[in-house]
Formats: structure tokens, C-alpha cells, sequence
């Protein structure tokens, strides 16, 4: 069984569409967030099964925060991750995954590729497909790959969705007005917030 793993494709879905024309057929696709509108694009072209949930970006989604379901005998539970500080490490998430009796976790939203396999939990991030973050800034996905038979054996290999150079500075340059953009809306939101006080304030004053 082939299972591809993706995440934080973030409407930009060009490489999405390369990666699938290089992997398939596959069986499984799975999205950890950050899809921001391009559900049903992504569930058309993979053709087959797919298991997404929503992530920080998916603002006005139907998708589920958090999902699990089994992909033979391994039960995965799958996040983008956020909501368990996964930027500062996965221990949190894999304490929660241990509880819930899990086997795999897989998570997204960092933008950074892993799989870290412990005796009994086996955590993965596929990186971002569209902004990656790590060093070599090149796209990243995970194939999943569970052999056929009673055993049931699974394995996990990042791999790389090679960018020419203009298109890899292209996308370190558009990740970065992304944050740019995301710092001057918080700024702006500070600032409305701080505005509202005010008035609130001097309305209750008048009030007395």
C-alpha cells in the first residue's frame, strides 16, 4: 500500500500537481492542513481515498481540526498541529497520540520535514510542498509504504520536489511577505484592540 502524505500547500497546489504526476499510482493521500480552499481540486486529482483535516490557515472550512482512522492494522490520528505548540517540538502532540492509544501521528504547519520514530509512536510531518522552511528551502512530501501480508510492515521517506533556483528564491520571497503580511496584521489588530479599549474606557468614565 502507497500512502502519500502532504501538508500546507496553502492554494498554491503547481507542485502538488507535479509531485502526483511523479507518485502515482498511489492508494492513500493525506493532508495535514492549510489547504485553504483547494479540498475539492486536491480530492479530484488524487483519485482515490483521501483523509485531510483543517488547518490555521483553513478559516472558513468544514474540515475536522483532528481525525482518526485506521490505515491497516495502525491507528493514526491526524493534525496540522498548532493547537499543540508543535513549532517548539512534538512531545505534546505524541503524549496526546499516546492516550488515544495511537500508533502514528502526522501533523503539519511547521513547514519542516520529520519522521521520529520512538519504540512505541511513530510521528511524522511531511514539511510544506509549497513554503518550506528547512535548510535547502526545497518542497517536501512523505511516502508511506506498508507491505502486503500479515506483518503489515510500514516505512516513511521524505522526499524532495527539486525547485530551479528562480523558482526556489521566487518561493523564499513569497514565504517571506507572507510573514511580513501576518506581522502587519497583528500590528493592526494590536492597534484596533488597544482603540476599542480606549473608547470603552472613556464611555464607562462618562457613565459614572
Amino acid at each position: 500500500m502507497k500512502v502519500l502524505i502532504v501538508s500546507d500547500t496553502h492554494r498554491q497546489n503547481e507542485n502538488f500537481m507535479q509531485v502526483m504526476d511523479r507518485e502515482e499510482p498511489i492508494d492513500l493521500l493525506i493532508h495535514c492542513g492549510d489547504i485553504e480552499g483547494s479540498e475539492y481540486l486536491i480530492s479530484r486529482r488524487a483519485g482515490c481515498p483521501v483523509h485531510m483535516v483543517a488547518g490555521n490557515n483553513d478559516f472558513f472550512s468544514d474540515l475536522p481540526r483532528e481525525k482518526e482512522f485506521q490505515i491497516g492494522k495502525y491507528k493514526v490520528l491526524l493534525v496540522h498541529g498548532n493547537t499543540y505548540g508543535v513549532s517548539m517540538g512534538s512531545q505534546e502532540l505524541k503524549r496526546e497520540a499516546r492516550d488515544r492509544g495511537v500508533d502514528i501521528v502526522m501533523y503539519g504547519h511547521t513547514h519542516k520535514p520529520v519522521v521520529d520514530q520512538d519504540r512505541d509512536i511513530i510521528a511524522v510531518n511531511p514539511g510544506s510542498l509549497t513554503y518550506p522552511r528547512q535548510e535547502g528551502r526545497n518542497p517536501s512530501y512523505i511516502v508511506m509504504t506498508i507491505t502486503d501480508g500479515i506483518k503489515q510492515d510500514v516505512s516513511f521517506e521524505i522526499r524532495y520536489y527539486i525547485l530551479t533556483e528562480p523558482a526556489a528564491h521566487a518561493s523564499i520571497r513569497t514565504e517571506q511577505l507572507r510573514q511580513i503580511c501576518f506581522y502587519l496584521w497583528c500590528l493592526w489588530y494590536a492597534i484596533c484592540t488597544t482603540e476599542m479599549m480606549k473608547k470603552v474606557t472613556i464611555t464607562n468614565e462618562k457613565m459614572r
